[in-house]
């Protein structure tokens, strides 16, 4: 997902500047924040950091859930919300099952295009 520079301006009266990795005081190179998709860090945690696909998964979404008091999502366990990416031994995504169905398939998405 490719974002175009977007600027923003906040309560501080800080203006800062997004391309859709990065955010950035507007005008100059000093980073202010990211906008890295959760697949974009899935795989940076775990080819560039070294944490284990268990541990990265932990941090992007049962830690989240947990610390916000979402008791259904985040784990996947009986009852819980069936939320789940699928990735290939790459890390590129595969399917999306959104309640236990799928919303997206890389497959279709090919035949659709």
């Amino acid at each position: 997902l490719s974002l175009s520079l977007s600027h923003f301006s906040f309560l501080l009266s800080v203006e800062v500047a997004a391309d859709g990795r990065t955010v950035k005081l507007a005008g100059t190179d000093t980073l202010a924040g990211s906008c890295a998709s959760l697949l974009a860090t899935f795989k940076n945690l775990v080819t560039v950091l070294g944490v284990s696909e268990s541990d990265a998964s932990k941090m992007l979404s049962a830690s989240p859930a947990r610390i916000v008091g979402l008791k259904s999502v985040g784990r996947v366990e009986v009852g819980n919300r069936a939320d789940l990416l699928l990735l290939d031994n790459s890390y590129d995504l595969q399917y999306t099952l959104i309640g236990g169905k799928v919303a997206y398939s890389k497959e279709f998405s090919k035949e659709a295009s």
